[in-house]
């Protein structure tokens, strides 16, 4: 598991850990928004935009506002989406 300190003390989000062949299982939107902003630029992992794109997907499909706005912003700059 990959666990996630947030800003407010004590706070702490986890998710499975990800592979790019396995789905997040993860139900922590936080979470799955925050290791998609690390595929998208590399940040501790190999930089994955596809995956990225992925994780944003799903955590939209959960009701992330947050993941709908950075989908738009993906779009816009056409990093690992379907062209």
């Amino acid at each position: 598991r990959l666990r996630i300190l947030s800003d407010a003390p004590g706070e702490v989000h986890s998710v499975s850990a990800c592979d790019g062949a396995k789905a997040c299982r993860g139900q922590d939107l936080d979470a799955m928004s925050f290791l998609a902003c690390k595929y998208l630029f590399g940040d501790g992992v190999k930089k994955d935009a596809r995956r990225a794109f992925e994780l944003r997907t799903e955590a939209a499909d959960l009701g992330s506002a947050d993941a709908h706005f950075n989908l738009g912003i993906q779009y816009r700059i056409g990093e690992g989406v379907k062209e």
